[in-house]
């Protein structure tokens, strides 16, 4: 039996490199004004380090896939740690939204510009993306488990098999109507 509360030294190490691209993407942004080389140099360095993200994914998967989980116990784990601090920030950003704006003289705060920044529609908190995205991977994660305990490494093939299929027919516009 896997011993799943040992540190991995790869995937810490994995997880470093994710944070430290994603920093340095988000750096980079504020660098690519002013000339042509500055957009040149933001967007090669953007390029190379946009991998941030999917390797959160990928180190998230190995360490919560393939094991026993009791779901109100996944849950609650994730909920305090990805749940609360989201609505603190949502919070945070419709303050600020509203002191931004609220020069502006055809400004009115309505109930749909709390909504537009909850689920981030609006400027200033689109930036929270990641979260309903990471929400939806949690969403899955029991059902994708369930799914490999039962079929084991064949089984991660044919889905990740099925993933490549699905993502080659979306963007060939194969779902488009």
């Amino acid at each position: 039996m896997v011993n799943f509360n040992k540190r991995i030294l790869y995937l810490d190490q994995l997880r470093s490199l994710a944070i430290i691209c994603v920093i340095i993407g988000h750096v980079c942004t504020f660098f690519g004004k002013g000339s042509y080389v500055n957009w040149m140099f933001s967007t090669s360095v953007i390029s190379i380090v946009r991998v941030g993200v999917p390797l959160f994914l990928m180190v998230s998967g190995s360490l919560l896939l393939n094991r026993k989980l009791k779901m109100s116990v996944f849950f609650k784990k994730r909920a305090r740690s990805v749940v609360v601090p989201f609505i603190c920030w949502a919070a945070i950003y419709s303050i600020f939204g509203l002191l931004y704006f609220s020069y502006l003289p055809s400004y009115e705060p309505t109930l749909q510009y709390f909504i537009d920044v909850f689920f981030g529609f609006k400027g200033v908190s689109s930036i929270l993306w990641f979260i309903w995205f990471l929400l939806g991977i949690y969403l899955l994660i029991p059902v994708l488990n369930s799914f490999i305990l039962d079929k084991g490494f064949e089984g991660a093939r044919y889905l990740l098999l099925l993933i490549f299929v699905f993502s080659i027919l979306f963007s060939v516009g194969f779902f488009k109507s």
